[in-house]
């Protein structure tokens, strides 16, 4: 499945918007509540207690 296909369906698993989820760098983040949820390996890390919080992201992102 495309990443774009899976960003169709999936709901943020923080806030159940959907669907709010953009691809950025190695991060999929949330447009509704900010999050940023990893990619490892191809596949995206939606473990809540994993994500990273909007004030913290800029700094993982390389641009």
């Amino acid at each position: 499945m495309e990443l774009s296909e899976f960003l169709e369906w999936v709901a943020c698993p923080r806030c159940e918007s959907r669907p709010p989820l953009v691809a950025r760098e190695d991060w999929l983040i949330c447009t509704q509540c900010g999050f940023g949820y990893r990619i490892e390996s191809d596949i995206p890390n939606l473990l809540v207690d994993e994500a990273v919080p909007p004030d913290q992201l800029p700094a993982h992102l390389k641009s």
